[in-house]
């Protein structure tokens, strides 16, 4: 019976270390690939303060900006309830 519990621990110690060695992993990747936006968005800001130049809107009019349109997915994404 001793040699069952014992046999049983260290098969889930090692699957426990495997399991958790690749979901250390994953989080590792997701830090690494926000910090290459960070660099990618640095260096966007650092090319475009070196031109210096003013941006002129490409129309004119009313139009939502950039981070509504998260909004509008979730919207659109979500179900209702509608009456019947």
């Amino acid at each position: 019976m001793k040699k069952k519990i014992l046999a049983l621990t260290l098969a889930i110690a090692v699957i426990g270390t495997i399991v958790g060695k690749e979901g250390l992993d994953r989080v590792v990747e997701y830090f690494e690939t926000i910090d290459k936006v960070k660099q990618s968005a640095t260096r966007l800001i650092e090319t475009s303060s070196a031109n210096d130049e003013i941006m002129r809107p490409s129309f004119y009019g009313v139009s939502p900006s950039p981070s509504t349109l998260g909004v509008f997915a979730l919207a659109a994404m979500l179900p209702t309830k509608r009456r019947t």
